[in-house]
């Protein structure tokens, strides 16, 4: 937090529109490039090229940092997966072990409100975390209708009540990982009722059946609506554009269930807001331990050399591999080869993962999508570079591209001693062309020139704007989620509309 925009200026590049969006009344944390004399400690951000910069929003914080240092390093009052705490004796007892002193106010603090997060691209900015500033403002819907609710995914949990015309977004819940959060949720849930005075009368979930919140939906008495992850993350972009027509969907994420039982998350549909037809997907690789896979991107590295090179994949090696040791190699090796414990998956989140891993970014990630961040940010080193690596889909009624075709290419550069931040550029290009050329083919079997683009990868400021330059120079009309996170966080609002949609059409199924 900078006391005002000259000392921000001090550690960060600031943009006409950062300038704005940190002016705002929103107030949001805005994630800005480094300068390279940033004046604050290596450990602020180690290994991003970004700082979240924010200016103050409260009377407390202008008399701390005009009586105290112009810039104050923050973060939020919780331990790791935990909600905020938001009273003077919960942070006392919740926070004992992390702080050394507590500054405490006669003013309670009714509601957990996380700081909304956003990051300028191009001339839009792209949203992280939708919450105080933003919330309760509601997304104004095409159609009025019956007050529904969606509950949102298990990750960067949020959720959604329409009344009338209106899409009413709750605060930033976070991941449903304990027993915590899922209470927080449950709050969440009863505030956003009471706010907005109206009770649905059926509620979207996702498809997956570990899900809390999807857990918590069946509980209810009211009918429940079962909205395909990645189908969400498409009616969602059209409902926050006020489309109700069919569009080509590109879902490109790190996981959701698929009708087919696999892990889907690099996927093109034909969809709307009640309906959806895959069209096509990144091609099925083994997901080695399940979610230990996305804990530790190495062994998504091996599946894919598996699947490009099969029974010589350890010849292929790249050298950042070595690290592991060759038996825990093996053991994973074992499990993609026999099909235990790993899952398939179409997930773009998973190739990030691999590429990265096989680049030497990232063996191991500490919080999620931090290869993926680390690839992007080894990619905006090489802007200059703009070979494209020759991959093509399959045939067939639905499209396939054998996404190990990537994996290929990356370890031939690498292995000629391409630099690495050249590999991330080239794997960048390549993907967003690929899924460019594919709406292309879908376009000519169904004559559909809107692309609704979502999913946690288009949170990725590089492959957002790669992918919507190269369809926009293809003719398409394209659109992307402005107002709310393309994520997770913006989930709950497809899952509302298409719940809406089909009860108002057909009925619950």
């Amino acid at each position: 937090m900078c006391r005002d925009l000259q000392e921000a200026r001090r550690h960060v590049l600031v943009t006409e529109l950062a300038s704005k969006l940190l002016l705002s009344r929103h107030r949001p944390i805005v994630l800005l490039p480094k300068r390279a004399e940033a004046g604050l400690a290596e450990q602020v951000a180690p290994g991003s090229a970004d700082l979240g910069i924010m200016l103050p929003y409260t009377p407390l914080h202008v008399l701390l940092l005009e009586q105290g240092p112009a810039t104050l390093v923050m973060t939020s009052g919780n331990v790791s997966e935990e909600p905020i705490a938001i009273g003077n004796e919960e942070a006392i007892e919740r926070l004992a072990t992390i702080a050394d002193y507590f500054l405490l106010h006669d003013r309670d603090i009714l509601v957990r409100n996380d700081d909304s997060v956003l990051a300028p691209s191009g001339t839009q900015p792209v949203f992280f975390r939708r919450s105080r500033g933003y919330v309760p403002l509601p997304v104004m819907l095409r159609e009025p209708g019956e007050s529904v609710l969606g509950v949102g995914a298990e990750l960067k949990n949020t959720v959604c009540l329409t009344r009338g015309r209106m899409a009413f977004m709750s605060q930033h819940v976070g991941d449903l990982s304990n027993v915590a959060a899922v209470e927080a949720f449950k709050d969440t849930i009863d505030r956003l009722q009471r706010i907005v005075d109206a009770r649905a009368v059926c509620v979207g979930v996702d498809m997956h059946p570990d899900y809390p919140s999807t857990g918590w939906a069946e509980s209810l008495d009211i009918p429940r609506v079962y909205v395909q992850h990645h189908h969400a993350h498409v009616a969602a972009c059209l409902a926050e554009h006020g489309e109700s027509g069919k569009a080509i969907g590109l879902a490109l994420d790190g996981t959701g269930l698929g009708t087919d039982g696999a892990i889907w998350g690099g996927e093109v549909l034909l969809a709307d807001l009640e309906s959806f037809q895959r069209m096509g997907h990144l091609g099925y690789v083994r997901m080695p331990g399940g979610d230990q896979a996305a804990r530790q991107p190495w062994r998504m590295a091996v599946s894919y050399l598996i699947e490009a090179f099969g029974a010589e994949w350890q010849r292929h090696c790249p050298q950042s591999l070595l690290a592991i040791d060759a038996s825990r190699r093996q053991a994973v090796a074992t499990l993609v080869e026999r099909g235990f414990q790993a899952p398939w998956t179409s997930s773009t989140g998973r190739l990030f993962d691999a590429m990265a891993a096989l680049c030497g970014l990232h063996l191991e990630a500490k919080f999620e999508a931090q290869a993926a961040m680390a690839l992007e940010m080894t990619a905006g080193q090489a802007m200059h570079d703009d070979d494209v690596w020759p991959v093509s889909w399959g045939s067939g009624e639905v499209l396939c591209l054998r996404s190990s075709s990537f994996i290929r290419h990356g370890v031939e550069d690498l292995r000629k001693g391409v630099p690495i931040s050249s590999v991330a550029m080239r794997f960048h290009r390549s993907l967003a062309e690929a899924f460019v050329n594919v709406c292309v083919v879908v376009r000519e079997r169904t004559g559909c020139e809107l692309v609704a683009a979502g999913g946690g990868s288009m949170q990725n400021r590089l492959l957002s704007s790669l992918l919507v330059r190269g369809l926009r120079s293809r003719g398409f009309r394209v659109l992307v989620p402005e107002r709310l996170p393309p994520g997770d966080g913006g989930i709950a609002l497809g899952q509302a509309v298409v719940a809406r949609t089909r009860w108002t059409k057909l009925g619950v199924n």
